[in-house]
């Protein structure tokens, strides 16, 4: 009972971190071009985001959008304000394979040069991190977000589906090796080799298949 209690244990801690590695993958590499139709944001998605500015000034969308590719899902929302100097935006993204599984937003605030010395471009990244692949804050790889919220179900069946994809795989490498192990008369479990007799028994670790061994040398 402990025993397979521990390797489901093992195979929940893999499949998570599979579960994380491609989720990042997708939101690092995965296309963020906008699709043949992206959808505008509705009026109570774009209602959640006034007011949640890591600024003073206040979100208020202008142009917004929605749009999806493989293992991506993003949405932009940029500032309708008047001021020429500064603009607004925010990116929340959501990646992961087969489901999405994670979630962050990247919240920028631009400022134009005629904004003066005193005002530099901003960035706040909420469940989140900052783009490895950026370099300096001019980089446009700053589109680019690791997101480390959950989102559930996806989370959860992700975790699950490369837990059992892992068992899967564990179970026919073993599949293939007992089969080769048995072509070669050698026991399957230690690769022993097997007393050609009937019940062909392996002295080592006690493993037998009884009289119809079909590996048995007439």
């Amino acid at each position: 009972m402990k025993r397979v209690m521990l390797n489901t244990t093992i195979l929940l801690v893999l499949g998570l971190a599979i579960n994380i590695l491609i989720a990042w993958s997708c939101a690092l590499f995965a296309t963020m071009e906008v699709s043949g139709n992206p959808q505008a944001l509705t009026t109570q998605v774009r209602n959640k985001w006034i007011d949640r500015s890591p600024w003073p000034h206040k979100l208020r969308p202008g142009r917004t959008l929605r749009s999806a590719s493989f293992g991506l899902e993003y949405d932009l929302l940029q500032s309708g304000y008047d001021n020429p100097n500064f603009w607004h935006t925010a990116l929340a993204m959501r990646a992961g394979l087969p489901l999405l599984s994670l979630y962050g937003e990247r919240w920028s605030n631009f400022a134009s040069e005629d904004a003066g010395k005193d005002h530099e471009d901003q960035f706040a990244f909420v469940y989140s991190i900052k783009s490895p692949l950026a370099e300096d804050e001019g980089d446009p790889n700053l589109a680019r977000l690791l997101p480390w919220r959950p989102i559930l179900p996806g989370f959860i069946t992700n975790t699950i589906f490369y837990a059992l994809l892992i068992r899967g795989v564990g179970i026919l490498w073993k599949s293939v090796r007992q089969a080769r192990n048995l072509h070669l008369d050698r026991c399957p479990n230690c690769q022993v080799i097997l007393v050609h007799e009937k019940t062909a028994s392996c002295f080592s670790c006690g493993w037998t298949k009884g009289i119809t061994n079909a590996h048995h040398l007439e």
